[in-house]
């Protein structure tokens, strides 16, 4: 048990020392707070980059896990720099005059877009007054009388020369009913009475009308007839140029009147694509001014906006905005990233849609500025990814109408494409950047930029200070108590185990605040003024506690022999292996049995796991690696003839990771050698073809799980685990199983090489070879050579 002791670590080393020049302050209410971001400086110099970069597909990628403050960071540097970067002002949606199925789009300055809106609103609302009072005044009666009265005499003048036709032919105008309404039809008179023309015949066998007289008088119809249809079309074309010349009246009344309306307007808003805007508003107005005419109760009885063209949509305004717009779109559908044109029913089966009804989404929002999302989230929203390509790609946003209405018909509107310009940060994982990255060609063309977050940084006195000054910063913004000193180093020391290494703190900040609110929620409880260290030790303890329904049903399983796992005593071919439960939300370590069976055989290794697809593929390569370091071990001078079986006992999933090979290692080892291994040992560690001891993760989890395991089965003082040297760095366990290390009732084994275990869990050395070959007597590999040999000869037997 001496030799032991060199591998066996001491409580000064499970510790991690505090450097006291970390330390000072007494309370946090003497430590400045934070304004900068901590731990992140390769990404922070990424997403600097990223935004610097004007040039095409210099958007931004941010990768990292969550609570590693991706978004905080984001929004703090892009406020930064938006705030100081020109607003780019509000864009409009207005009515096509030319092609009322494709609305215009005006581009204007910040604030501009609602009072143009507002502008549109009072000009119509004044020209509704306007221009009815100007056509009843008496001057533009008095010359409106004189144009009628001009037209009217030529209608006279017509009429008159018809009239005297008619009564030179001895004619009248009759109107007749049709199917089509009435109609005016010229009949002869014959002695003073109006007589049918289809009638005329019978007058002839009556005797009362010559034949030459019915042939006149038919021919006499016949021309009538083609003079009244020749001076019904001269009163029409009277009567048209009649309203033509009211019209220009109308124009050349109205024209100056609009004239000076946009004449203001245009000082107003000068940019060209307004003006022009105007001058077509302006030739609408004069070509139809009939609803501005209409009465209040004309325009109600109509159905339809009369004054429709002449609004103004604002579907982005940035009047509010200080510098470029920043919108975090928490929801990346298609509607709320491109926009949609709404509808509105008029029945249950009838819809209309205008360009008033064509509402922005978050990333036309964001023009000019900054777009922020999530990418796992869009990518899984129908059609958005591949739009969002095309849009970034081509620099337009394209708003289409939403025709998923059941019996509605596709809308007809198709708005103007808007210019994009705008920096696009997705915020996702490694893998599904990867993904994008090799499947897709656009995607490593568009997002060049990669900001990676890292999820630990290193616990030097600069940054230990940033990470003080952070829970400082954490505590106002909270609300919370203020924390002693050695209450932030407790949720020091909780960050570090989060990091899963000494001398490293956790970026992981909302995990950090977490502990620090549940600890502020014990010190209120306690009614304490200040959050102490014992506060901090019970909200981490009542975190684990409710998480742990799994951990202690597993351990109860164990006490009740559910679960067949030994603590005391040898066993040959067994060995207590060390596996992590990782739930997601909370990790914990268990003991595992691992037992091996020999036979005599050829060089046949089996892990039962392996054979019963439960076993991932780096489990399956660390199983791999045992046969070849027993071949360059044992088997130079002779075969491998052993079968060999190796087994994780009760266990029913799928085992993945290889940090279970050095307790394989030793099962084999015991099962060939016939030496029994000590049962109140676990061991981890993953082993290489040399026997070096490699390191493996969740090492707290399984060194504290093994203890809970002694623990409850009453500590004797001689349990222990054995793990890597490697993992030394990775010790941050809890006060209780550090306190029975200084007691020396727990113990912790560090190893490098695999034969470096042998001694501690057999109780004999592993030896090595001598020059002539051989190993010591009294070895493990000693008793295990012997037995290879044997079963070599024995094989030749029966080959």
């Amino acid at each position: 048990m001496k030799k032991n002791k060199r591998y066996e670590i001491s409580y000064k080393d499970a510790i991690y020392k505090w450097n006291k020049d970390f330390i000072n302050f007494k309370t946090t209410v003497e430590v400045e707070r934070t304004k900068e971001i901590i731990g992140q400086e390769r990404a922070v110099q990424a997403i600097k980059l990223g935004l610097g970069l004007d040039g095409m597909g210099y958007n931004i990628f941010v990768i990292g896990l969550s609570g590693t403050g991706r978004t905080t960071t984001i929004q703090t540097m892009v406020s930064k720099i938006a705030s100081k970067q020109e607003n780019p002002g509000d864009w409009c949606y207005v009515y096509n005059f030319e092609d009322p199925n494709s609305p215009k789009a005006l581009h204007l300055g910040a604030g501009e877009g609602t009072k143009l809106a507002q502008a549109m609103d009072r000009l119509v609302e004044t020209l509704k007054v306007i221009l009815p009072s100007v056509i009843t005044s008496e001057s533009f009666q008095r010359e409106k009388k004189n144009l009628q009265e001009k037209f009217k005499e030529k209608e006279r003048k017509i009429a008159s020369e018809f009239e005297e036709l008619l009564k030179e032919k001895q004619f009248t105008i009759v109107q007749v009913q049709m199917e089509m309404g009435t109609r005016s039809i010229p009949m002869p008179l014959i002695k003073g009475k109006v007589v049918d023309i289809n009638e005329i015949d019978k007058l002839e066998k009556e005797g009362i009308l010559k034949s030459e007289d019915i042939k006149k008088i038919n021919k006499d119809y016949e021309d009538l007839v083609s003079k009244l249809e020749n001076t019904l079309l001269e009163l029409k074309e009277i009567q048209n140029e009649f309203e033509k010349q009211f019209k220009i009246l109308i124009h050349n009344v109205f024209k100056p009147i609009l004239n000076q309306f946009f004449t203001e307007l245009k000082m107003q808003f000068p940019q060209e694509e307004v003006k022009n805007y105007f001058d077509e508003v302006q030739k609408n107005i004069l070509r139809d001014p009939e609803p501005f005419l209409k009465s209040q109760e004309e325009r109600e009885k109509k159905k339809e906006d009369l004054f429709l063209p002449y609004k103004v949509n604002v579907i982005v305004d940035n009047k509010m905005t200080k510098g470029r717009p920043i919108i975090i779109e928490h929801n990346p559908s298609y509607v709320n990233l491109f926009g949609t044109i709404e509808r509105s029913f008029e029945g249950r089966f009838t819809s209309k849609t205008d360009f008033m009804q064509i509402r922005a989404g978050s990333l036309l929002k964001a023009n000019g500025g900054y777009l922020v999302a999530n990418f796992n989230d869009l990518i899984q929203e129908p059609g958005v990814w591949h739009s969002l390509k095309r849009a970034l790609r081509n620099e337009k946003v394209y708003i289409l109408p939403e025709d998923n209405y059941f019996f509605a018909p596709p809308s007809q509107l198709r708005p103007e494409p808007i210019d994009l310009k705008v920096k696009v940060i997705l915020i996702g994982d490694i893998a599904t950047y990867q993904l994008a990255y090799y499947l897709d060609e656009d995607f490593k063309k568009i997002f060049k930029v990669l900001s990676e977050f890292d999820s630990s940084m290193d616990c030097t006195k600069e940054n230990f200070q940033s990470f003080v000054q952070l829970l400082a910063k954490i505590i106002d913004e909270e609300n919370l108590k203020n924390f002693t000193a050695e209450a932030v180093l407790k949720v020091a020391e909780y960050s570090m185990k989060l990091a899963g290494r000494k001398g490293k703190l956790s970026t992981r900040f909302d995990a950090v605040a977490d502990i620090m609110r549940e600890a502020h929620y014990w010190a209120k409880e306690e009614k304490n003024d200040l959050v102490e260290e014992k506060n901090v030790i019970k909200a981490i303890r009542e975190r684990e506690k409710r998480h742990s329904l799994t951990d202690d049903k597993i351990k109860e399983m164990i006490l009740q022999n559910i679960l067949n796992i030994e603590t005391e005593g040898k066993k040959v071919g067994q060995v207590n292996g060390l596996t992590v439960y990782d739930l997601g939300y909370y990790s914990f370590g268990k003991p595992v049995k691992i037992t091996a069976n020999v036979s005599l055989g050829q060089d046949s290794i089996i892990n039962i796991e392996r054979e019963a697809d439960l076993a991932g593929n780096i489990f399956k390569k660390g199983s791999l690696i045992l046969a070849g370091y027993l071949r360059q071990t044992f088997t130079k001078d002779k075969p491998l003839s052993i079968n060999a079986s190796i087994c994780f006992e009760q266990s029913y999933g799928e085992i993945e990771g290889d940090s279970a090979s050095c307790a394989e290692f030793y099962a084999l080892l015991s099962a060939i050698s016939n030496v029994p291994v000590r049962q109140d040992i676990a061991v981890t560690g993953s082993m290489n073809q040399k026997g070096l001891v490699q390191a493996v993760g969740g090492i707290n989890e399984k060194i504290e799980g093994f203890f809970n395991l002694v623990k409850e089965k009453t500590l004797k003082g001689t349990e222990g685990v054995i793990i890597p040297k490697a993992n030394l760095g990775d010790l941050i366990l809890k006060e209780e199983v550090l306190k029975e290390i200084k007691n020396g009732r727990f113990h912790i084994w560090a190893i490098e090489n695999i034969t470096e275990g042998v001694e501690i869990l057999f109780g004999i050395p592993a030896g090595k070879k001598k020059k002539n070959g051989q190993f010591p007597n009294n070895s493990l590999f000693a008793k295990i050579d012997k037995v290879l040999q044997e079963n070599s000869k024995l094989w030749k037997k029966y080959k």
